[in-house]
């Protein structure tokens, strides 16, 4: 009999893992472990436990280290992937703390509620935001191409290309439904089969000619789950609980299609029947509130909505409220509420224009463009709040906000959606009123506009004036550990294509020593190169070379850097000066910023640091040294820009 299983989440080092936690004296007796830029720091219960020369004589170990009260073992710059497969063999709870990672044996998770509300929505959201993106751009451009009717919506391309532009957003239930698997380490498959339950009904119902009616005695008929994001979520975490369940109480010889079987057959009709109908009387005494602020003062009832629009959408709850604006419109009534809820799109693309003006990360910068175009110009919001801003609630209040007071000014213009328009800019003809006789037909147009530059500026001033990469970077350090910088470690890692000759330069003024010298032997072991020992009560690391910041960790003791031609460098300030978590180091770059030779990446207050017990002596190492002919180095006292490294290409 053969069973078919999902695939498990092993890492590529799982096996180099597993060989770890054996010869630490096995998971039992690991009370605590983190990592720096280049190693694995343990805290035993039993040293006497561990296998220190196994350690010694592994090809991905580098060396073994007793340090400080740690056992360190020396892996290198793919030490996080390591780091994640470790903890996934140990048992243990990968957190990121500062400069690297801090795991702990299983026990409670002490982190805030807000830090693990942030964890989730970026787990959920981050991962296919660049999709996200490429999609809100594709509405967009489908918009354009059908008013200049080049490519109409009702052509087969217009209907392919509005498939591939609705899809991601059609179908969000089901990419939410997946990255929520994946990080509470559910079956995968089962959660997205949820989704796509979900979704599914009112397909089927209208390809077969049937009407949905009640389910279990509820009403459903109004019930859509497509777009939508707090279904999947509540189902999935109903599904990961039964998973549990049934997996401890079906036999093992059924348990690999009884357990999907028994969660499906539970979880889809609970959650359309309880979900759906729930979402919707939320929806009809938020209409009732908001037909009530209407009737009190337009400008209270335009603020109103305005500032809780996208909270409605991401909660699911905005759809029920548009109806009833859709059958006046329909009927040639122009109505107020659409109007209103008109500047809550712009507000969120403007708050990430101001994130994108304001960051110097250019990854970041990278993934901002198209999620403020969307949004601003397409009235696409999802990359926007989904990526930058829900995971930032400050920004997305401050959206709330903006948007308040433009729909406030729309409400006391009492400036009504004449026609039914597109999203973004191409709702502007939706304001302009044909009405025979009319007074002024394009003043609807130009409240809208009014509106839109007051919230503009209210999103985009407050994001400058609030916004700073070293914010982001708490949001950013999982990723940013995970995908680090590879310069070094297992030959299997990708390298740059080609390398040339190259300069590094010292990155501090001080004495240049050979690696060997180092108190700490292991860095000799992780590449070629020199260190410094820096001179002065304080001082500033400079970029010893033009190339990217691959890695900034937010500590400031480490940055790894790839200059175009190939080298691949590490600067290490100090030795084991991770465990200070920051004291004394304060970045003044971030991951991915592309600078020269010589600009200012770290200022160190030396005497600090070596007031409390630590040797500042700076390493500066070529990780990729076997790409090269050789790497000479420079002894004696040099000075910040100075030639200290020469590597030569075979």
């Amino acid at each position: 009999m053969c069973h078919f299983e999902e695939e498990t989440n092993m890492g590529k080092y799982h096996e180099l893992a597993e060989y770890i936690v054996e010869n630490v004296g096995g998971k039992e007796n690991i009370a605590d472990l983190f990592h720096c830029i280049t190693r694995l720091r343990f805290t035993l219960k039993d040293e006497e436990k561990a296998n220190d020369e196994a350690f010694k004589n592994h090809a991905g170990i580098v060396t073994l280290m007793k340090a400080g009260g740690y056992y360190q073992v020396v892996i290198g710059n793919h030490v996080p992937d390591v780091y994640a497969d470790v903890c996934e063999v140990a048992g243990l709870a990968n957190k990121d703390l500062g400069g690297g990672g801090s795991a702990t044996a299983a026990g409670p998770d002490n982190r805030k509620f807000s830090e693990k509300a942030l964890d989730m929505i970026t787990s959920i959201f981050m991962p296919y935001l660049n999709l996200l993106c490429a999609c809100g751009i594709i509405k967009g451009f489908n918009t354009i191409m059908n008013m200049l009717g080049v490519i109409p919506t009702s052509s087969t391309l217009g209907a392919v290309f509005a498939a591939i532009g609705d899809v991601i957003f059609y179908f969000l239930p089901v990419f939410v439904a997946y990255n929520l698997a994946v990080k509470l380490k559910m079956q995968k498959f089962t959660a997205m089969g949820i989704g796509l339950s979900l979704i599914y009904v009112p397909i089927y119902a209208a390809a077969n000619g049937l009407e949905i009616g009640s389910l279990f005695g509820i009403d459903v008929s109004s019930i859509a789950y497509s777009s939508t994001v707090l279904p999947a979520i509540a189902a999935i975490v109903l599904a990961y609980y039964l998973e549990k369940l049934f997996t401890k109480i079906i036999p093992d010889v059924v348990k690999n299609f009884l357990v999907p079987f028994c969660v499906l057959m539970v979880v889809v009709p609970v959650t359309y029947a309880i979900i759906g109908p729930v979402a919707n009387q939320i929806s009809d005494l938020l209409a009732s509130l908001l037909n009530t602020l209407l009737a009190i003062s337009p400008i209270i009832g335009g603020a109103f909505a305005g500032f809780f629009w996208q909270i409605f959408v991401v909660f699911g709850v905005h759809q029920a409220l548009t109806v009833p604006s859709m059958i006046n419109l329909s009927a040639g009534t122009p109505d107020l509420f659409l109007s209103l809820i008109q500047t809550a799109p712009f507000a969120q693309g403007m708050i990430v224009l101001g994130m994108w003006i304001k960051s110097k990360n250019k990854e970041r910068k990278q993934l901002m463009a198209p999620a403020w175009i969307s949004g601003v110009f397409f009235g696409v919001t999802e990359p926007a709040i989904y990526g930058f801003t829900l995971p930032n609630p400050k920004f997305l209040i401050l959206g709330c906000i903006s948007s308040a007071i433009g729909s406030a000014y729309l409400g006391f213009t009492k400036t009504y959606l004449m026609q039914m328009g597109g999203l973004g800019i191409f709702a502007i003809p939706g304001f302009i009123d044909n009405t025979p006789g009319a007074a002024n037909p394009m003043a609807g147009v130009i409240n809208l506009l009014i509106a839109w530059a007051v919230t503009g500026a209210i999103a985009v001033i407050g994001t400058l004036v609030l916004y700073s990469d070293a914010g982001e970077l708490k949001i950013d350090e999982e990723m940013a550990t995970k995908k680090a910088v590879k310069i070094g470690g297992n030959k299997n890692d990708a390298k740059t294509e080609h390398v040339q000759d190259e300069e590094i330069s010292a990155v501090v003024s001080g004495k240049a020593i050979a690696l060997e010298e180092m108190k700490d032997p292991a860095f000799a072991a992780l590449g070629k190169g020199a260190a410094i020992i820096p001179e002065g009560d304080s001082f500033t690391v400079v970029a010893p070379a033009d190339g990217t910041l691959t890695t900034m960790f937010p500590t400031g003791h480490a940055f790894g850097l790839n200059t175009p031609s190939g080298a691949e460098v590490l600067v290490h300030i100090g030795i084991d000066t991770v465990e200070l978590k920051g004291d004394g180091f304060k970045p003044l770059a971030a991951q991915g910023d592309f600078v020269k030779k010589g600009d200012r990446l770290i200022e160190v207050n030396a005497k600090a640091i070596k007031e409390k017990g630590y040797d500042i002596t700076t390493a500066i190492l070529v990780t990729n040294a076997d790409d090269y002919a050789d790497v000479i180095f420079a002894e004696g006292n040099v000075k910040a820009g100075d030639r200290v490294v020469q590597v030569i290409d075979k």
